[in-house]
Parts: C-alpha cells; sequence; structure tokens
C-alpha cells in the first residue's frame, strides 16, 4: 500500500514518526540534470507533515585535496539563471519548521558522531526521509549510515539527483539493490 499525496511520489504508508533530511542542495551543485528535484523536496515539504526537518550542507576543510580537486571539477558545468522555484525557497519553508542545521565535512550527514542519529532518537524518529544531491556519493553515503542507525531509510528517487546523470543512475541503482527506495520497500 503506498500513500500518494505528494502527487506522483511514491511512498509507502507508514506509521512511523518521519524525518526528512535535505542534503546538500546548495547553489553551485544546481544545473539542467538537478534542478528538477527542487521543485520534488518543494512538494514532499508542502504536503507531507514531518517530525524533524534537517538540512545539511557540505563545507570543504580548508585548503583539503578534496576542495581544490571539487572546484576544478565543478567548473565544467554552466551555473543556471534564477529559477522560479529556488533552493531558498526550501530553505524558506523548512525555516519556518526548526530546522536542525548541519554543516558537514564528510560524505555522510552522520559524519563521524552520533549526534544526528541521538537528535532522531529522542525525537522517536524511525523513518528517514533523504532527499537531494549528488545519488551516488553524499546521499548514498547518509543512506547507508542511516541504515546502520537503525533507521528505516527511504531516499526518495524523484526528489534526488547528481549533476551529471550517469552518476545519479548509477547511485539509484545501488540502493534500488539495497531497498533503500520509496520505490523499492514496502512498510
Amino acid at each position: 500500500m503506498t500513500n500518494q499525496n505528494a502527487n506522483k511520489i511514491k511512498l509507502p504508508a507508514s506509521s512511523h514518526k518521519k524525518a526528512i533530511l535535505v542534503v546538500d542542495v546548495v547553489e553551485k551543485s544546481i544545473n539542467d540534470n538537478s534542478k528538477p528535484i527542487i521543485k520534488n523536496i518543494l512538494q514532499l515539504l508542502s504536503t507531507l507533515k514531518y517530525e524533524a526537518y534537517i538540512i545539511a550542507e557540505y563545507t570543504d576543510k580548508v585548503n583539503s585535496m578534496h576542495a581544490m580537486k571539487k572546484n576544478k571539477w565543478l567548473t565544467q558545468f554552466k551555473k543556471l539563471e534564477t529559477e522560479e522555484e529556488t533552493i531558498e525557497a526550501i530553505k524558506t519553508k523548512i525555516a519556518a519548521k526548526k530546522p536542525y542545521n548541519i554543516v558537514k565535512t564528510t560524505r555522510s550527514v552522520f559524519g563521524n558522531t552520533n549526534a544526528l542519529a541521538s537528535y532522531l532518537k529522542k525525537k522517536d524518529i524511525r523513518e528517514l526521509h533523504i532527499v537531494g544531491l549528488e545519488t551516488h556519493d553524499c546521499i548514498l553515503a547518509t543512506a547507508l549510515d542511516a541504515f546502520d542507525f537503525g533507521f528505516i531509510t527511504l531516499v526518495i528517487e524523484e526528489a534526488c539527483g547528481a549533476k551529471m546523470k550517469q552518476l545519479h543512475e548509477s547511485g539509484l541503482s545501488i540502493l534500488q539493490k539495497l531497498n533503500l527506495t520509496n520505490h523499492t520497500i514496502d512498510l
């Protein structure tokens, strides 16, 4: 049985307390391949009630090798002009919900601590909906950690993306095989 509240986004019916985790939805990561997820994230935020809202954004450690490589890699992508549905719209919609904000320096939102897992468990959250960018990277790492911490983990396929379509599809394929997406799990 599924819940179709979020127009066309398939979600299993569940009575568990839920949280939504928005991962790395930052302007420099949005291009033509990834921009459709903004509309879908806004749709989820408008139609579903969550008990907790988490926003996580990656920041590089100063002078790290990753920062140098990433900045060179990002220059190959054309920056989008202003969009009707923007990242700021997501932040504005979540701000009213008093989100738990995370600045991360690791791929997984859970990082090297139990802080997020402890926060979610204190709120009696059992189910975690993960949305955002770089499906093959930070979304995948976060989903695996969420599962390892014992949460029912759903990567919302329609609300995840990547700058490169092939990388998104590869990450999604792994997550589907592990039954960690909204299309592969049945609660």
